[in-house]
């Protein structure tokens, strides 16, 4: 598994072809969140095909990690709409996201105040949200766990090329 994470990691940093978009083009947002950050593609569909315009990838920091996953999840959706800002607002677009939850976020009232500050200020935006499985929003995912922070664990699990060119240093007490 994470031969293959490393291999679309390697594909999708090497071989990526931006678009510029333009105002007939339709937009999709896909997000996703893990427990230490939350990633987006903002792509368009043109001619049938899927392009893709950017990409965001936040780390997360203190209380943050400590939201529930619907929180994550939605937090995703807030930062990335509030991201991509200036390609979205005015338009209708779809967002595309692996929590099924978030599908009812704007359409139900809320219990938590979080989630009901982040669906008003969303309010003013035209999108429509659908699920799709963990394994299908591949790119946002790897984005939401790119920014996982350096530990003696993951460290080691850098190719021994990265390991030899910056070596830990020890400092001295």
């Amino acid at each position: 598994m994470e031969d293959a994470f490393t291999a679309l990691c390697n594909c999708v940093s090497n071989q990526v072809k931006l678009c510029i978009p333009v105002q007939s083009d339709k937009f999709v947002l896909e997000t996703d969140a893990s427990a230490n950050g939350i990633g987006a593609v903002l792509s368009v569909i043109r001619e049938g095909r899927k392009s893709t315009v950017a990409f965001y990838s936040k780390q997360l920091h203190g209380a943050q990690k400590k939201y529930s996953a619907q929180e994550l999840e939605g937090l995703a959706l807030y930062q990335s709409i509030q991201h991509f800002a200036f390609y979205l607002y005015g338009k209708e677009f779809s967002v595309i996201t692996d929590h099924c939850g978030l599908e009812r976020i704007m359409s139900r009232p809320q219990e938590n105040n979080r989630i009901l500050r982040w669906a008003l200020k969303l309010s003013n935006y035209r999108f429509s949200i659908s699920y799709r499985p963990r394994k299908e929003n591949i790119i946002a995912d790897c984005l939401s766990r790119a920014c996982e922070e350096a530990t003696p664990t993951n460290e080691s699990n850098l190719p021994l090329e990265v390991q030899e060119r910056h070596p830990r240093q020890v400092v001295p007490s």
